[in-house]
């Protein structure tokens, strides 16, 4: 009888992603925080091959979203300052690896 094969996890790897997965959401508590409610994330991806966060809605002109840069990168600015401690845990009656339908956040002001 032979062993079973196993899982193996790249732990620098995973550890990138885990950030980037952080990111996604720091960007959109900033955007909130921001003031730009017109905008609604609807896809994030947080993978090191182009990692994004894609936003529905409108910016009337190029001076606007030269603001909404601005603002975010200063309330990101900002949450890194904070130095927030984050933590993962999976709820009683969601199956392991399966994401949560919920959209709730974990840092401050993200609604």
């Amino acid at each position: 009888g032979g062993g079973g094969g196993g899982w193996q996890v790249d732990e620098a790897r995973r550890r990138l992603h885990a950030r980037l997965h952080s990111a996604g959401h720091a960007i959109d508590v900033a955007v909130s925080q921001a003031g730009f409610s017109q905008l609604k994330a609807t896809k994030g991806y947080h993978f090191a091959e182009g990692p994004y966060v894609e936003y529905e809605g409108r910016l009337s002109d190029d001076k606007q979203r030269a603001a909404l840069l601005e603002a975010v990168n200063q309330r990101l600015a900002s949450l890194v300052h904070q130095d927030i401690h984050t933590q993962a845990s999976k709820q009683a009656d969601q199956p392991a690896g399966r994401p949560s339908s919920s959209r709730g956040h974990c840092l401050p002001g993200s609604g």
